[in-house]
């Protein structure tokens, strides 16, 4: 997951310096755009996932977001 948010900001770097310079209206709108989406990215590798004989817990994000499921087995 990290290398694919490695991916995605060098390609955000790369069009943020060399696309967005030629159009002027739409640089805030594209740069807030791509903060969140590295957000996103980056709170995907907190995610956890465990199961015992009687929960499935999910945690996820930088805040632990947490959801608990009984198991029905």
């Amino acid at each position: 997951m990290l290398v694919m948010l490695a991916i995605v900001l060098a390609f955000y770097i790369w069009f943020y310096v060399v696309v967005l310079p030629e159009v002027t209206e739409a640089k805030d709108v594209a740069l807030i755009v791509m903060v969140f989406v590295i957000f996103l990215l980056a709170s995907f590798s907190t995610l956890t996932i465990t199961v015992d004989d009687a929960y499935m817990r999910v945690k996820f994000g930088y805040w632990s977001l947490q959801n608990i499921w009984q198991a029905d087995c």
